[in-house]
């Protein structure tokens, strides 16, 4: 996504001088802004679940229940660890 900046806002705003600009109305400044990247969120699709973070705390619906990571390649299991929480552990 390019967004364009106009000299002559700047000149107008009294940023620029006019004498350094050659053709206020005709200049543009283009700039380049990153597009942010897309977040996967935790979402049951199906009977399994999708963008599982691994060790993090499982849903009370995912319980006992197998999903997979943002990547899709690796298989997780909803399971109660040693101190009675549920979290996501490698299937």
């Amino acid at each position: 996504m390019l967004k364009k900046i106009t000299i002559a806002g700047a000149v107008a705003a009294g940023v620029l001088s006019a004498g350094s600009v050659l053709s206020a109305h005709a200049a543009t400044v283009t700039v380049a802004v990153a597009k942010p990247k897309s977040r996967c969120h935790l979402h049951k699709a199906g009977t399994t679940w999708s963008c599982v973070t691994p060790g993090a705390h499982c849903t009370t619906a995912a319980h006992g229940q197998s999903g997979t990571a943002s990547t899709g390649t690796q298989q997780y299991r909803c399971i109660k660890y040693s101190d009675g929480k549920w979290r996501w552990f490698k299937a």
